[in-house]
């Protein structure tokens, strides 16, 4: 019983060893039709005999002889006889195992996205435009001459209004000038101020009186004619008080000039004065202005002064700013006056 048992077994064992065995040359070779096998001996018979001489189990290892060899025909191509190219045993001809073709997939693109246009914006155009051409006039050529000896009025040119800087003296011969004064025709004194009747009295001046204010006790003269005004001069001019503003000629007054001037950063006037003898304060030989007795420089004993173009050039320096305080007045009786004009020669 054990005998038969062990027998079927390694019968067994023999067919799987020999089944897997021919697999495992038929995938080596490409065989996968049973068809294509030439021959396979399995005899039943032989492997029975075989079987029989293996000893009993229990005394003696049991070893399996390798079974019958596999037939397998060498052919270079797979499924096909190499005399005649017929597929072997007469059977159908299995296609040989192509693998499918490899799909290669693009890769993935993202969709492109459009850049924004680039503007450029263009550089400014920048147009040279030349510079105007200034042209000025020369300077001026101031004569050299001696600042003493009196200068030629070629020309005579009105001042447009003060303060005002007097340009240097030049070849032109230019001079300039400003009216001060109305005339006034011989009248009673007082009288025809703008019309108005009597005229105003200049309080901060003391002189004798006539007609009359003829006492031994100073008065307040008449106004004639009264201006303040600053200048400066740009170089060597003479300064003078003038009949006519064309010309250099004598001026009249009944009965005084009185000229006040200071430097603008001074605030007293030096006063000088020009006129009748008979104008100063009895038993003197000055009038007061601003309680500052003034020597009268006398032009005739009485009545009416006539006076040449009044020289004031030593009361001024080149390039200094000075106020000029010119006053026509009358002591009293009668009146009269001249045009006066003030000249920078």
């Amino acid at each position: 019983m054990v005998n038969r048992l062990m027998y079927r077994k390694v019968t067994s064992i023999l067919m799987m060893s020999s089944l897997i065995i021919f697999f495992q040359n038929c995938a080596k070779y490409g065989v996968t039709d049973p068809s294509q096998v030439t021959s396979v001996n399995l005899d039943p018979s032989q492997v029975s005999r075989e079987v029989q001489s293996i000893p009993d189990s229990s005394t003696q290892s049991v070893s399996v002889l390798p079974g019958p060899q596999l037939e397998i025909p060498e052919d270079p191509t797979p499924g096909q006889n190499s005399s005649n190219g017929a597929p072997s045993g007469g059977g159908s001809v299995t296609p040989p195992v192509v693998d499918p073709p490899v799909v290669v997939n693009p890769p993935s693109t993202p969709p492109s996205v459009p850049e924004p246009p680039v503007v450029t914006t263009p550089p400014p155009v920048v147009v040279e435009v030349p510079p105007p051409v200034v042209t000025q006039p020369p300077p001026p050529v101031v004569e050299e001459v001696d600042p003493s000896q009196p200068f030629a009025c070629r020309v005579f040119r009105e001042v447009p209004g003060f303060p005002f800087s007097v340009p240097a003296r030049t070849q032109e011969g230019i001079c300039y000038y400003k009216k001060l004064f109305e005339a006034i025709p011989f009248s009673n004194s007082g009288s025809g101020f703008q019309g108005l009747g009597v005229r105003p009295r200049l309080d901060n001046v003391l002189s004798r009186g006539h007609g009359g204010d003829n006492s031994p006790y100073p008065i307040h003269p008449y106004i004639l004619g009264r201006v303040v005004f600053d200048f400066k001069m740009l170089g060597a001019r003479e300064v003078k008080l003038s009949g006519r503003p064309d010309q250099l000629v004598t001026i009249r007054v009944d009965n005084f000039v009185l000229v006040g001037s200071r430097k603008l950063s001074e605030n007293q006037f030096a006063y000088s004065a020009y006129g009748t003898a008979d104008s100063a304060i009895y038993y003197t030989d000055h009038i007061v202005a601003d309680d500052q007795p003034v020597y009268l420089n006398p032009f005739g004993a009485w009545g009416t002064a006539t006076i040449g173009a009044l020289p004031l050039t030593e009361r001024f320096s080149v390039n200094e700013d000075y106020t000029l305080n010119i006053n026509a007045l009358d002591c009293g009786g009668m009146q009269e006056l001249s045009e006066i004009y003030v000249v920078f020669q």
